[in-house]
């Protein structure tokens, strides 16, 4: 959901505690619901707004063109204060994604247990800072009747950071297979 959609949306809500309807930047089966509902709580002049997210999505669109499966399931929780001309606050995000036999780009991939994604997105006047781990891992292996071919990789210290200021992701950890390939974040 873009951070513009949240400040025009304060801009517009007056005293009271409203129930207000977002639609996200996202596609719907991309991870999130199409439509979400929020309770916005305001001043009495309207001069300041306060939106407690307490959301959960997925199912996402299934990944796997040839075969197989996939899920994902979430929350986003937390609060964001605004005004009419910034909003700010602190959300944190939790999410699971499992494979099994999914079978895409010559490989089929099944997930160990499930890779988890948690972490924190800042949201101040108007830049945004994710901080987010990955953990869990995955096992790869040929389609049935090709050469026999079986890799296992975990996510080890897997941290994922932007910053929409300058622009970049800050990426560490790295991704461990057991046949001695490691890639680092």
């Amino acid at each position: 959901m873009s951070l513009s959609s949240v400040t025009a949306s304060y801009n517009a809500m007056r005293s009271g505690s409203r129930t207000l309807t977002l639609t996200p930047e996202n596609p719907a089966g991309a991870g999130v619901p199409s439509v979400v509902g929020l309770t916005v709580q305001c001043t009495p002049s309207g001069s300041s707004c306060s939106t407690q997210f307490n959301e959960s999505f997925g199912p996402m669109t299934n990944l796997c063109p040839n075969g197989g499966s996939s899920t994902n399931s979430g929350t986003l929780t937390g609060v964001l204060q605004g005004n009419a001309t910034s909003v700010s606050g602190t959300l944190n995000m939790s999410s699971r994604f499992s494979l099994a036999d999914c079978s895409q780009g010559g490989a089929v991939v099944n997930s160990n247990s499930s890779i988890g994604t948690s972490g924190t997105v800042f949201i101040t006047g108007q830049h945004t800072r994710l901080n987010l781990t990955m953990s869990g891992g995955f096992v790869a292996t040929n389609p049935p009747g090709t050469p026999a071919f079986r890799v296992s990789c975990v996510f080890n210290g897997a941290l994922l950071q932007w910053d929409d200021i300058t622009g970049n992701w800050a990426n560490s950890g790295s991704v461990d297979c057991n046949n001695g390939v490691s890639f680092k974040l």
